[in-house]
């Protein structure tokens, strides 16, 4: 340590070393080295070829709530350290000490009343010890778990995943009374945690599955009045669409990286989830926030919106190639993107968005010159989020002072918008659109979100109870609700409308099962650092 940068990143020695403090900890062995005030670092993380000497690995933590910046090194074995400054450079010198032979217990075979000690079983053996671990990495380094000096960050076993573990608890009994009490604390959720006993510096194992295990505490829905764990499909990710062959679902998963200064870098990539099989990545392109994805009809390419910041970028993928052809957003998009659908072919892709003024696009991948394939469909203004295409015509909605909202259609290949049909207050409905006739759904509250089953012959809606009527009396109990959105599903057919369940969001999407719905859960804590997962929710039940 010895070396700053000036303010035109000019690399000059240091004249005084900055606060720093040290120490060692205990098993799993660790020197831990913490720098007051530090707004720069430059050192690398490289691991490699470390195994055989005293250090086997090492990882940085940033302070959450100040500049400081903690270097740990893990430790093959015990060790005594020396420190000496000199000119501005910080030298810190290892020895390793050898590790302490283990007494053997033995038993008084002579005695003639044995003492027997009931709690023999749970007790830790010579060389071993029980820990708590608990995979909350994440949260311990930004803040919101807050565990003193009970819990420490280590390498796992895997020399790459960092954990988090206690000191050496002599008995399962006291690593459980520390459990509960770390528990107990604002962050701490139980799935991530749990009881190891361990060798004298062994590391905690870590598998991938840790990662997940809170997911199966959710109860993403009530039923009833009865909360329901649901199924679990996507334990790593949220549900965007199924595949045009409903061979798997197309879903967003969190990837989360450490730089070498210590900052969690992290991202989102787009994996498929078999129905047969296991998951795999679609494509290594990293999004910030992936929103929705669609592909088109003909299964040959695949639209996804990000927000990124406050801009909206909608991409296009070529499904075969899994390459990226375009981002509409910088071909005269905007980046305000709402919504967006296809043709009834695939080959044009429909937007609401813009840069300003909001309105409609449209790209025509069957235009040869790359540069006449984006076009204005109307101009003329409409209300962002909402957008179709059926029968060779755009259908999108505006909401004015003097129409009170209505739906209209135009020709993208040229045109004047018309009023497809006027709204009416709170009546949710559907058209046929050969015949003309609509079918009245309900018009007993605002129906918040809707979607089509994939046969196109049920319909999943929301109310939002959150927005009731003042004169209902339940006002104060809504608000604290932690289910205020009420699932309906209607069918087409027999005309059967029913409530199905109580969820946390608006977050679904249909499921392959004409029946299912997917629940796309985020936990509102983490923003989804401890559970962000896809659950399948049965509506014919």
């Amino acid at each position: 340590i010895g070396s700053n940068l000036t303010a035109g990143d000019t690399e000059l020695s240091l004249r005084t070393l900055p606060d720093y403090s040290i120490r060692l900890l205990g098993e799993p062995f660790r020197l831990a080295i913490r720098i007051g005030k530090l707004e720069h670092t430059d050192y690398l993380l490289n691991n490699s070829g470390l195994n055989s000497g005293l250090i086997s690995g090492s990882f940085s933590v940033s302070g959450a709530d100040d500049d400081s910046y903690t270097l740990y090194f893990q430790l093959n074995s015990n060790a005594m350290y020396a420190v000496s400054a000199s000119d501005g450079m910080l030298t810190v010198t290892l020895r390793p000490l050898v590790a302490p032979e283990t007494s053997k217990q033995t038993s008084d075979d002579n005695s003639d009343n044995p003492v027997i000690d009931v709690s023999a079983a749970e007790k830790a053996a010579d060389g071993e010890a029980y820990y708590v671990v608990a995979n909350a990495f994440d949260m311990y380094r930004s803040g919101i778990l807050e565990c003193g000096n009970d819990m420490t960050p280590t390498l796992s076993s895997d020399m790459e995943t960092i954990l988090l573990i206690s000191a050496a608890q002599s008995s399962k009994d006291a690593a459980q009374r520390l459990m509960d009490k770390l528990l107990a604390s604002d962050g701490a959720v139980s799935a991530q945690w749990s009881i190891v006993k361990l060798k004298y510096g062994e590391l905690p194992a870590y598998e991938s599955g840790m990662e997940y295990l809170a997911a199966y505490d959710i109860a993403p829905c009530r039923i009833n009045g009865k909360q329901e764990q649901g199924s679990i499909i996507i334990p790593d990710g949220l549900a965007l669409t199924v595949t045009p062959d409903k061979s798997a679902c197309l879903y967003s998963k969190r990837i989360k990286e450490y730089s070498d200064g210590g900052e969690t870098i992290e991202y989102e990539q787009l994996w498929l989830c078999g129905y047969s099989s296991g998951s795999r990545a679609f494509s290594k392109y990293q999004f910030e926030q992936i929103v929705s994805a669609a592909f088109s009809p003909d299964g040959r390419r695949l639209a996804v919106l990000e927000m990124a910041g406050e801009s909206a970028h909608l991409y296009v993928f070529d499904v075969d190639s899994r390459d990226l052809i375009t981002d509409l957003s910088a071909v005269g998009f905007g980046d305000t993107i709402s919504a967006y659908c296809w043709d009834s072919m695939g080959g044009r892709l429909f937007s609401i968005g813009g840069s300003g003024e909001i309105s409609v696009h449209q790209y025509d991948f069957n235009v040869p010159d790359e540069a006449k394939r984006h076009s204005d469909v109307d101009k003329k203004g409409c209300d962002e989020g909402m957008i179709g295409f059926a029968d060779g015509e755009v259908y999108f909605v505006e909401t004015t002072m003097e129409n009170d909202g209505a739906i209209y259609s135009i020709k993208p290949e040229g045109g004047s918008r018309r009023v497809f049909i006027s709204g009416d207050n709170f009546s949710f409905a559907y058209i046929d659109m050969q015949t003309g006739d609509v079918t009245e759904i309900t018009r007993g509250f605002n129906v918040f979100n809707f979607m089509w089953s994939l046969d196109g012959k049920k319909i999943f809606y929301f109310e939002n109870r959150l927005s009731g009527s003042s004169d209902d009396g339940e006002g104060e109990e809504q608000h604290t609700d932690e289910y205020p959105y009420t699932l309906w599903v209607y069918y087409t057919e027999s005309g059967v409308n029913k409530a199905v369940a109580d969820l946390m969001s608006t977050s679904i999407i249909p499921g392959r099962d004409t029946d299912t719905v997917y629940i796309c859960y985020t936990d509102k804590e983490t923003l989804g650092s401890v559970v962000h997962a896809t659950y399948a929710l049965n509506t014919a039940q």
